[in-house]
């Protein structure tokens, strides 16, 4: 972890993005070392925000694990210096918060980020839709953001001027050709909603078709392809 950018400060330009990429794989495949580190920086981000060791490159890898492996005080500590006016946080700073709070694995805390992102005076709306988006990339939030959705479409659609990136985030996140149709049913039925941006969502809608389409037919095929390159009990891969 040391040699991949946790702590190293000479690493060339080139080789910064690569770091970057092995660093979010490492920790996604929950790599313990990859963890741990994340862990410490994002507990030192925490105790003094502005003073962080954490390079520009992974404030997002750090803060992201961090929530995601601290749980509820790890939510409720970054929350509270997103709220907190005296730190003088940059837009960027804010955004990146955000997207970690999304992160968290908790149901319950997905729906209150989620409450947040309809309350102006908790997140703002222009950064509502893209919250909104981000509760969908996480497996944990995907149902939780779907039920919001639904209940509080009307409320959700009137305000939002992220309209368009949170049904990019809806539509993303459904693959199976079941929930791709539910989806694209409900959507249809909420077309009077979307004059502004029917084109794109209908553009959407045939990709998520197409990939739907896809697993239908290739799906299992990969799974037996697969299957049938698992080492055999010897150690040496079927041919």
């Amino acid at each position: 972890a040391e040699y991949m950018g946790y702590g190293s400060q000479n690493v060339a330009m080139s080789m910064v993005h690569k770091q970057r990429t092995l660093i979010e794989i490492m920790c996604s495949y929950d790599y313990q070392p990859c963890i741990e580190r994340a862990e410490t920086m994002f507990k030192e981000f925490l105790a003094d925000p502005l003073n962080s060791n954490i390079p520009p490159d992974l404030q997002s890898v750090v803060l992201f694990n961090g929530v995601r492996h601290g749980g509820a005080s790890a939510f409720e500590c970054l929350w509270s210096i997103y709220n907190d006016s005296s730190l003088g946080l940059t837009s960027s700073e804010r955004s990146v918060i955000l997207k970690a709070l999304s992160k968290v694995e908790e149901p319950w805390l997905i729906q209150r980020l989620l409450e947040y992102a309809m309350d102006p005076h908790s997140i703002r709306m222009q950064d509502s839709g893209d919250v909104i988006s981000r509760c969908f990339d996480n497996p944990a939030g995907r149902g939780v953001a779907w039920r919001f959705v639904r209940q509080h479409w009307v409320r959700l659609v009137t305000p939002i001027s992220g309209i368009s990136k949170m049904i990019s985030g809806i539509v993303r996140a459904f693959n199976h050709p079941t929930d791709v149709a539910t989806v694209r049913r409900f959507l249809e039925e909420q077309w009077k909603w979307l004059d502004e941006v029917q084109t794109e969502v209908a553009q959407l809608l045939e990709a998520a078709d197409t990939r739907a389409n896809w697993l239908g037919t290739y799906a299992n095929r990969v799974g037996l392809w697969l299957q049938s390159r698992q080492p055999t009990a010897t150690g040496q891969c079927k041919k």
